[in-house]
C-alpha cells in the first residue's frame, strides 16, 4: 500500500496447507514424516470470511490493483479445497464488494493439476459461476489436458474447449521451466524450457490468439510460470544462465504480436 513497486498488481490466494515435502497434499498416512502437514489451511465461518474480505479491502481500492470491467479481480487456486464454503463465501465477499462501493468482483479459477487432486472441483465450478479461468502451466499437464489435446508444449494456443461452456473468458499462459528437484531430490520429472522453446511457445500463442476471431475478452490478460520461482526453476528473471533471454523472448514477441484484421466485406457480413 505503499505505492512501492508502483506497477499493477493483483492477488492469487494460494490456499492450500503448508506441508514439508511443500506439495499441498496433506498427510493421509501417520508417522509420514516427508508429507507432514506445517500449518493446515481451514476456512472458518463467515465472521472470518468478512475479516478476510476486509483485510483485502484496501487493496482492491489501490490505484494500482488490476481490474477487469472496474471489477477488482481475485485468484483462487484451488476451488475444491475451499469445498462446500466456497458458495456462501464468493457470495458475501461480492455482497461486501458492492456495500464498499465496488461494482463487485471478478474471480478467476486457476486451472492446473488440482482439479483432479481436489474430487469436488468440476461441481463446484458449475454451482458457483466464477468469472474466468487462467491456463497455470506446466500444471495443465497434470490436470488431465495432454500435449495432444493442448496443441502445445509451453504456452497455451486456444482455448480449452472441454471448459468453454464453464468458463467462457479464459486466460491463456506460458511458462519458462519446471523442476522440482531443489524442493525434492527423488522427483524424476523435469521440464526444461530453453529461451528458444520459450519464445517459440509464446509465437504460437500469440498467432493463435490474433486468428481467433471468435474468442471475446474484456481484458487479455496473459500468465507466465513465473518470473523467480527457484525453487521449482520457473524463472522469468535474469540469471547467470540465460541473462536477459527469456525477458528479451517475451519483449520481441510482444512487440511483433500479430494483429487480426476484419475486411470491410466480412464487416457488412457481421452486420447483417
Amino acid at each position: 500500500l505503499d505505492g512501492e513497486p508502483n506497477r499493477p498488481f493483483a492477488f492469487s490466494w494460494a490456499n492450500e496447507p503448508w506441508t514439508k515435502r511443500w506439495t499441498g497434499v496433506e498427510d493421509k498416512v501417520s508417522g509420514n514424516s516427508e508429507a507432514k502437514t506445517l500449518l493446515s489451511q481451514e476456512y472458518g465461518d463467515e465472521e472470518e470470511w468478512h475479516d478476510h474480505f476486509e483485510y483485502l479491502l484496501p487493496f482492491f481500492k489501490h490505484h494500482n490493483y488490476i481490474l477487469v470491467n472496474g471489477k477488482p479481480m481475485f485468484i483462487l487456486y484451488r476451488i475444491g479445497h475451499i469445498g462446500s464454503n466456497l458458495k456462501p463465501m464468493i457470495k458475501l465477499w461480492r455482497k461486501l464488494a458492492l456495500e464498499a462501493g465496488l461494482p463487485g468482483l471478478h474471480i478467476v479459477n486457476t486451472i492446473g493439476n488440482f482439479r483432479y487432486e481436489d474430487e469436488n472441483t468440476a461441481a463446484l465450478e458449475k454451482e458457483v459461476h466464477l468469472d474466468a479461468a487462467f491456463h497455470f502451466w506446466p500444471q495443465l499437464f497434470g490436470s488431465g489436458f495432454t500435449r495432444k489435446g493442448l496443441k502445445a508444449d509451453t504456452a497455451s494456443a486456444s482455448d480449452l474447449t472441454e471448459l468453454l461452456d464453464t468458463y467462457p473468458t479464459q486466460y491463456w499462459g506460458a511458462f519458462t521451466g519446471f523442476d522440482r528437484r531443489p524442493r525434492d531430490s527423488s522427483t524424476k520429472l523435469a521440464q526444461w524450457r530453453t529461451v528458444q522453446d520459450f519464445d517459440r511457445g509464446l509465437r504460437c500463442s500469440f498467432q493463435g490468439m490474433a486468428g481467433n476471431r471468435d474468442r471475446e475478452i474484456q481484458k487479455n490478460l496473459y500468465f507466465i510460470t513465473a518470473w523467480n520461482e527457484w525453487n521449482e526453476q520457473a524463472i522469468l528473471e535474469p540469471d547467470s544462465t540465460s541473462g536477459f533471454g527469456y525477458l528479451e523472448a517475451m519483449k520481441t514477441s510482444l512487440s511483433e504480436f500479430p494483429i487480426s484484421l476484419i475486411s470491410p466485406l466480412e464487416e457488412k457480413a457481421q452486420d447483417q
